[in-house]
């Protein structure tokens, strides 16, 4: 017997049931970051609770919908369908030399994801940015050259362990009547483990890196310089060298935030928005945020009076996406506008590669422009980082692969 699906009709705001669109669509082949962006899009929307509720039965409707002699709203995408590409955050690495990546497709092949065995706590590797249903481990364009990392770690609270293994050294203590030693107790904690491994649920993370080799540099989709640093050990690992670093200013980035927040003066084409971070240069001088507030005014220039800098802080840039840059010069929250997500909505749905190309090219083309923008803003990349062209250092020359208790949600 088949359960009738109740239609949630088009929420009224066209741009929230965009959202929902989108968030249906990766709901799909990502619960959890459907989840995620879910949860980020309410915080910060500042969105009420019944109206949360709304968004979220739209969503989980337009997820269900199937295509029954009328049009979906979304594409009906199956198990394995073709995720979207839209970039949310950026971390930027300097090449430090020239390196030949005409045989990379190659290379991967024996780094592609497996899934966890019974045993495995965690298992790392490259998957299809264009999804399961495709075996290429690399998508291709514009000279640059997406990768997509899968993490899979299993989900076992520390405090169960805990709890199993002192019933455990209570039993044993009790029968033999003497106290355990550390290394008996640290054994009974492996065994435990080991019993839960195979039943232990798991969870997935996909992250984005695309490399631009006429540039050399490297971008990762995320905010965490961890979650960084292990996709570029599993790439170093498949590749057998990468020298890279972590890409470096001449100009202190909090130092150019809180200029233009005190002068208002910002390069062409970027503009504050109305959130920002302020931090005292002396570790007890506090830290102020603000959020739905006009930067421009007398209780943000009496805080910057007082010695505090800008550390974070929202901008726009050519009425193209808004987004949060840090002090570490990592950008997150990536937002793009209406206009510009639009300008591939000639291309039919149903082509899912020839959409997901387009989306790549204009959406890393936007972003690899913004940077260029802001790198000049800041006075440009680091002397230290110039100089080390040609060197033999490598960041990180461990090539271990991902930390078992990596994190699905960014820290924004």
């Amino acid at each position: 017997m088949t359960v009738p699906v109740f239609e949630i009709p088009p929420l009224k705001d066209p741009l929230t049931e965009r959202f929902c669109d989108e968030i249906a669509i990766i709901h799909r082949y990502d619960p959890a970051e459907a989840s995620r962006q879910y949860l980020e899009f309410i915080k910060d929307n500042n969105v009420v609770y019944w109206v949360q509720l709304a968004i979220r039965d739209r969503i989980q409707y337009l997820s269900k919908q199937k295509s029954k002699g009328k049009p979906l709203l979304i594409k009906n995408h199956s198990e394995g369908a073709m995720p979207l590409f839209r970039p949310k955050s950026v971390v930027v690495y300097r090449i430090t030399r020239q390196i030949d990546f005409s045989n990379i497709t190659e290379q991967l092949k024996p780094f592609m994801f497996q899934p966890c065995g019974p045993q495995d706590m965690a298992r790392t590797g490259w998957v299809s940015p264009l999804g399961e249903e495709y075996e290429e481990l690399t998508h291709q364009a514009n000279g640059l050259i997406l990768l997509t990392q899968r993490n899979e770690s299993k989900i076992i609270p520390p405090a169960t362990v805990k709890e199993l293994v002192r019933q455990r050294v209570t039993k044993l203590e009790k029968e033999q009547n003497r106290r355990l030693k550390r290394t008996e107790i640290s054994a009974l904690n492996d065994l435990v483990l080991g019993e839960l491994l195979p039943k232990a649920l798991s969870k997935y993370a996909n992250m984005n890196m695309w490399i631009d080799p006429k540039s050399r540099l490297i971008i990762v989709d995320t905010t965490s310089f961890k979650r960084a640093e292990d996709a570029a050990a599993l790439l170093r690992k498949t590749l057998g060298t990468l020298p890279i670093i972590p890409f470096t200013l001449e100009t202190p980035v909090e130092l150019k935030l809180t200029e233009w927040v005190r002068s208002s003066e910002l390069p062409p084409g970027l503009a504050l928005c109305d959130e920002a971070t302020l931090e005292a240069i002396l570790e007890d001088g506090g830290v102020v945020t603000t959020k739905r507030q006009d930067l421009v005014c007398d209780e943000i220039a009496n805080h910057i009076e007082a010695g505090k800098l800008v550390t974070k802080l929202a901008m726009s840039w050519m009425e193209q996406l808004n987004f949060v840059i840090n002090d570490s010069f990592v950008i997150s929250r990536l937002n793009f506008a209406d206009a510009l997500i639009e300008q591939n909505d000639d291309i039919d749905r149903e082509d899912e590669v020839q959409r997901f190309d387009a989306d790549f090219v204009l959406f890393t083309g936007v972003i690899m422009e913004l940077l260029d923008q802001l790198i000049a803003a800041f006075g440009g990349e680091a002397k230290s980082s110039t100089e080390a062209d040609g060197g033999d250092k490598e960041e990180g020359d461990e090539s271990g692969e991902a930390a078992d208790n990596s994190e699905l949600d960014d820290d924004e």
